[in-house]
């Protein structure tokens, strides 16, 4: 899961939390089929355990975001993208498209071990990635972000302007 969620519980989205919601399905039809061992049963459960702890278990092994890229997950999960009253041609967004926590690290550490100077982002979302790369930069480093919908762009710049390592972008 990115960032913090308490606003609001995000379905499941990543490869181990749709294999979690998918195996606790099973789960609950096996639980009410007769002959099923309940030998059976109970892997079942056990996978379905460790499916679901896979995403907080590597989020918890992953560093911690800066109090910036957790301001801009907490706001992007607090706006209802879904139901925006968006212009016409807009794009259909959603929460769930924040690149969060674990995504945003492995970025950081890739602009850092590269030791890039320049980024090109296209397709930033609320500009979560973009700000943990730019969080990578050097205090001369630059990120160009590019973003199709407006209203999305101009939510990412918000957060850029209020944010540490935001002027590199």
């Amino acid at each position: 899961m990115s960032g913090p969620t308490a606003a609001r519980i995000a379905r499941p989205v990543t490869p181990t939390t749709i294999l979690a919601a998918e195996l606790d399905d099973l789960a609950r039809e096996i639980d009410v089929a007769a002959g099923v061992p309940a030998d059976v049963a109970e892997r079942l459960r056990r996978a379905r355990d460790l499916a679901a702890g896979l995403d907080p278990y590597v989020a918890a092994c992953t560093t911690p975001e800066s109090a910036d890229l957790a301001r801009l997950a907490e706001q992007t999960a607090e706006t209802d993208w879904a139901n925006r009253d968006a212009p016409d041609g807009a794009v259909f967004l959603e929460q769930e498209m924040l690149s969060g926590h674990v995504e945003g690290q492995a970025l950081k550490f890739l602009v850092w071990l590269s030791g890039a100077q320049h980024v090109l982002e296209i397709g930033m979302f609320t500009g979560y990635s973009a700000l943990a790369m730019a969080e990578a930069l050097p205090e001369d480093g630059s990120l160009l972000a590019c973003e199709v919908d407006a209203e999305a762009a101009r939510f990412a710049q918000q957060s850029f302007g209020s944010s540490a390592a935001g002027q590199r972008i």
